[in-house]
């Protein structure tokens, strides 16, 4: 019996331009890597966050001088809308929901929203408030805390969901660090920082509720930073294996891979060109052999095989047209 290939649909979210109008689809074949059909998937601006949780799409949206939060059905490929919110001034930057709830962090309004799914659409219960000069730029989850990544507090803040999310913590970083984006071990024992105004990794042990510091090394090297170039780090993924981590940066247009093998200590092994120009966020399939990096402004979507064990990349087998491409979703059909 032969079996017919999985058939793969990315979608990718953008800033709004006269290029960019939406959340777009593409197709991507998991055998090759090859990126192709882009269209226009719903129309909407300045979704350039993506979360996917079972089927439901969740993004940030503008409309007629108001921002919020959109949600989507994803049905046989086709997107079909459940509802907006339009609760916010300025989109969110980031999206992140659960069964019930979706959370986002707003960087220029500073602060947390938390939606709750219902028939009729999102509906906004509760705002976590960080500061209108926080930067607050990413929630995670950590048992029954939520962590608000504060990229201009230099602090990560945790609240208690079981008090009503009561400020029960913070994480403190140096002055000028700029904490952006963290990602937890599979086994929540270790938690991941980069910083985009030093460029680090900051590497912490956890045990029950305290975070130890372990560690922090640059995300580049001296000799690898052109001449005049601005890095402003961006993204990190953990490898689908769990020992190796992946990290963006803009200014240098560069990825660069980490081992994390002995015990959560991570260690530089590649260092590589993103294939365009100010990479945002990327993604990994799930066999960990490929790669796909959203270049905003130049280069569009670039896919790189990957080695599934060493998390080092090499080829870039394909590539896709896509101007102001932010955050990339893999569903399979």
């Amino acid at each position: 019996m032969t079996m017919s290939p999985k058939k793969v649909t990315g979608y990718y979210g953008t800033y709004a331009t006269p290029e960019s109008q939406g959340l777009y689809r593409f197709d991507f074949d998991p055998e090759t890597g090859r990126l192709e059909n882009r269209q226009l998937a719903y129309p909407a601006l300045d979704c350039k966050y993506l979360s996917c949780h079972g089927s439901t799409l969740a993004c940030p949206v503008s409309q007629n001088d108001r921002a919020g939060l959109c949600l989507l059905e994803l049905d046989a490929g086709a997107l079909l809308l459940m509802g907006t919110a339009m609760t916010e001034g300025v989109t969110a930057n980031y999206v992140t929901q659960d069964d019930d709830y979706v959370y986002t962090a707003n960087y220029h309004e500073g602060g947390v929203l938390i939606y709750k799914k219902e028939t009729a659409g999102p509906r906004l219960v509760r705002c976590i408030e960080t500061g209108s000069g926080s930067g607050c730029h990413q929630v995670l989850f950590h048992g029954h805390y939520l962590m608000a990544v504060c990229l201009l507090k230099d602090r990560i803040y945790l609240y208690d969901r079981e008090r009503e999310d009561a400020l029960a913590g913070e994480i403190a970083f140096p002055k000028g660090t700029g904490p952006r984006h963290g990602i937890f071990s599979p086994d929540h024992r270790h938690l991941y920082v980069v910083s985009e105004l030093s460029n680090g990794l900051f590497t912490f042990d956890i045990e029950d509720d305290s975070f130890r510091l372990t560690g922090k090394i640059p995300v580049l090297q001296e000799e690898g930073c052109p001449a005049g170039a601005v890095p402003a780090t961006a993204a990190i993924r953990l490898g689908p294996e769990g020992r190796t981590l992946t990290v963006s940066t803009r200014g240098t247009d560069t990825l660069t891979v980490f081992t994390t093998v002995q015990k959560g200590r991570p260690t530089v092994v590649q260092t590589i060109g993103c294939g365009g120009r100010h990479p945002r966020d990327f993604i990994i399939t799930g066999d960990g052999r490929f790669l796909l990096a959203a270049n905003r402004e130049q280069g569009g979507i670039v896919c790189f095989r990957r080695d599934p064990e060493s998390g080092e990349l090499s080829d870039i087998v394909g590539q896709l047209d896509a101007p102001q491409a932010v955050s990339l979703l893999l569903i399979e059909n």
